[in-house]
Formats: C-alpha cells, structure tokens, sequence
C-alpha cells in the first residue's frame, strides 16, 4: 500500500514526529521534559544586540540556529520550504514552490494555501533551487545539502523532531520576522486544544483509551507518541494512554509498533483510529471484528495526507477533526 510504504520510509529514516505535529503540547510540564538540544534563548547581549539592529537597519537580520548564526533578508520575499511547509502558510507567507514527499496534497490542512503552486521534488537539486532565485531557505527534513543550498540563498536548518513545538514554530518565525504572528499561532492553537478538551469531556470521552493504527496484510502498526497523532492525543490533548501502548511502544521510544494480528486486541482501547481507508479484509476479518470497540463501531479513519505532516497548521486541523469525530461516536 502507498501509505504504508511512505509512513514505513518515515520509521526507517528515523525521523521523530511532533502535531503532530503533528508532537505539538506545550504545557510547561510536557514542554521541560524534552530535549534542551536546540539553540540558546538567553538574553543577548548589548553588543550582539547593536549589531543586530546596524543589520536589520541595512536589510539583513540574523538569526540564530543548530549551524550557527545567519543572516538572513529583513523581510524574505520568496521562501522556499520542505516538510514543515504548514508552519510557514500558518503565518500567513506562501512559498515559491513546493518540495514534500508527495505531489498530491489533497487533504492536507494546507491544501487551498499551497495551491497553484510549483512541485520541485524532494530533496532539493541545487541548479532547480538556483533558477527559483530565493532569499531564503528552511530546511527541516535533514541537514543533507545544507552546504550547497547555504551557498545559493540564506539557509536556516530547522530539526523539528529535536524541539518543542513552541521552539519551532518561534524559530520559523524568527526566520520570517514574523515573531508576533507566530505566536499568535501558538495562542490560537493552545486556545483551539483547551476548548476541545473541555468539549471532550462535557461528551463524556476524554478519560477514554483511544488507540492509532494501520493495519494491513495480517500486521498492525499501533502509533506511539512519536507518531503525529500518537503525539497529539498523548501529550498534547492528554488522552490516557493504554498499558500496552505505553509498555511496547512509548517505553520502548518506538515510532510505532508492528503488531501481529494475533495479538493486535491487546492494544485496542474504547476508540480507534485507523490511518488511511480500511483494508478489503477489515469487515471480514473474525479477529478484528472480535474486537468489542470494532463491533461497537467506536472507530473511524484519518486521511493519511493530513496525518502525515507534523507542523501547527496540521495538527490544528487534526484537534477539530478528532474532537469532532470522537464526541460523535460517543452520542
């Protein structure tokens, strides 16, 4: 299956997720307890501090990154973007062109705001990145071409799954010099996630166990909370997490865990949420219909085009879908 090949590319090149996105909670409790590996946030000093205004005042910023200082353009004009092309849209910039791993965005939360625009593959190739004249360059998937790309525009390189989202949504902003509209970004979205919880438990579902999976040719994959879903009901909304679910997969700092179908009821809570359509076999299956929430018919599925991106723009259209999903189950 498609998807289950490109989440699978995911795993294996280890990338860590947010909302999710994505990883995307940012009470001070969950927002301490992960990982200090990014850049410094002390106060600078008055002498960093008169540099950078004789900087900004002749139309360049800097900006400080994992690769060092960059200066950048005051305003960037043509951004180009990669994998956290929604934590861009969300402050309102359209970049030139797109570079995502897949062509067809239907069904992501940015799908009106990116439309029209150029697809320019993934990876970036310098001579193509050359010809789209940009002033600046973000980088999140990797830091391969770093080098290259930094000699063709300004480039700043974002290890999203390294930082809180609050610490990448603010360095995007930075980036843009749109440090005031990224955090109205983050406002709205933690108004957006207080709002659901409280909707959530009025419906009588917000201490239930709720479980994320693709399931496919007999194998389960059960997200933990490095998955954009997993991580946006566990620690950003707060859902409890099923004791399976926590011992096999979180505990095990696993992306998400390949389940046999055999033993795939263990880690099915009151809800599930299936990535993608569900397979031919899913209403045949006597295993999967053993299931009690399956029978219920407490389950339903997430477009794995939304699923798949982790910045604020996704993960905001993720809370609305899953709150609005879950409370109808539950009537």
């Amino acid at each position: 299956m498609k998807k289950i090949n490109k989440m699978l590319l995911l795993a294996l090149l280890g990338i860590t997720l947010l909302f999710i996105t994505t990883g995307c909670q940012r009470s001070e409790t969950s927002e301490t307890s992960e990982t200090d590996a990014v850049t410094s946030t002390s106060a600078p000093t008055q002498a960093e501090t008169e540099s950078r205004n004789v900087q900004e005042e002749s139309g360049t910023r800097i900006v400080s990154t994992v690769m060092g200082d960059i200066e950048v353009p005051a305003n960037p004009k043509r951004v180009l973007v990669d994998y956290i092309v929604g934590d861009v849209v969300a402050m309102g910039v359209k970049p030139i062109a797109l570079s995502t791993l897949d062509t067809d965005l239907e069904g992501t939360a940015f799908e009106k705001e990116v439309e029209g625009l150029e697809y320019i593959g993934w990876g970036y190739d310098p001579e193509t990145v050359m010809a789209l004249e940009p002033d600046l360059i973000i980088l999140s998937w990797s830091d391969e071409g770093y080098e290259e790309l930094s000699k063709i525009a300004p480039t700043i390189y974002i290890p999203y799954g390294e930082m809180t989202t609050e610490e990448r949504v603010m360095l995007v902003g930075e980036a843009l010099n749109k440090a005031e509209e990224a955090r109205q970004v983050l406002n709205d979205f933690d108004t957006k996630v207080e709002q659901s919880i409280q909707s959530l438990k009025d419906a009588g579902v917000y201490d239930k166990f709720v479980t994320v999976a693709q399931y496919s040719n007999g194998q389960a994959y059960v997200a933990g909370n490095k998955h954009a879903v997993g991580r946006l009901l566990y620690d950003t909304m707060g859902f409890p997490v099923l004791e399976k679910v926590q011992t096999d997969i979180i505990d095990a700092d696993k992306y998400w865990g390949d389940i046999s179908l055999e033993v795939f009821p263990e880690y099915v809570g009151d809800y599930f949420i299936h990535l993608g359509d569900y397979p031919e076999d899913w209403e045949t299956n006597e295993i999967i219909n053993s299931i009690p929430t399956m029978k219920e018919g407490k389950t339903f599925t997430l477009n794995t085009q939304l699923t798949w991106y982790s910045d604020i723009y996704s993960a905001s259209a993720l809370v609305d879908k899953i709150t609005s999903q879950l409370i109808a189950l539950a009537k």
